[in-house]
């Protein structure tokens, strides 16, 4: 009977001892896949979070360059923009304006000086000759009035101009775009300006009043 119950303890013990390890086991193996499906989804979210990363550093790129070639073409607009103003002739073809002639007479060529000697005026009977002193008095101020033709080698230009003590009182260039054999300028004041001889004339668009001038002075420029 002991024997009997000795045995009986064993074999229940021996069992108990089974099946305690076999859920150890489960719960071993359980464990592992767990561990290895939660670093799976670990990897998972760090690959999408490489991706997102990646993307927003191609989008931030690509903006980037976009905001350059937007800037860069909003420079070269700003320097063509310049560069449209730097080239503006400020007197045009009309001549009017104040300043130095040097760059748009050019560098060499031949200038005629021609003075103011008088006016003609338009009767019913034709035109008629006053003479003048070839001054223009203003007060205690007295100028003296010219036209200087420069020719050069393919293009001609004329001054239309008042001096008072080698002070400008009044100052008209026209463009050197005329041939270099002219014997017209038009837009010289509100006129035109024929070359005859030695002699020029200046008549007003209205057509009733011309001055005339006579050549005086030659020189190279």
């Amino acid at each position: 009977m002991i024997k009997e119950l000795i045995k009986f303890m064993l074999a229940f013990g021996t069992s108990l001892c089974v099946c305690l390890c076999g859920c150890a086991d489960k719960d071993s193996g359980r464990s592992d896949r767990d561990r290895e499906e939660s670093g799976r989804d670990e990897d998972d979210e760090d690959d999408e979070d490489k991706e997102k990363d990646n993307n927003k550093r191609k989008l931030d790129k690509d903006e980037t360059s976009d905001e350059k070639a937007d800037d860069k073409e909003s420079d070269e607009d700003k320097v063509r923009e310049m560069d449209e103003e730097d080239g503006e002739f400020s007197e045009g073809n009309d001549g009017s304006g104040d300043g130095s002639n040097e760059s748009e007479i050019g560098d060499h060529g031949t200038a005629y000086v021609y003075e103011w000697s008088g006016n003609e005026y338009l009767y019913d009977t034709g035109w008629e000759f006053s003479a003048c002193d070839g001054l223009i008095h203003d007060g205690d101020t007295e100028m003296v009035r010219t036209l200087t033709v420069y020719r050069q080698g393919n293009s001609s230009s004329i001054e239309y101009m008042l001096e008072s003590a080698g002070e400008w009182g009044e100052y008209w260039h026209v463009n050197d775009d005329y041939p270099a054999d002219c014997t017209e300028f038009d837009y010289v004041e509100g006129g035109t300006v024929t070359i005859t001889g030695d002699r020029a004339v200046w008549e007003a668009d209205y057509g009733e009043f011309r001055e005339i001038y006579n050549l005086t002075e030659t020189y190279e420029y």
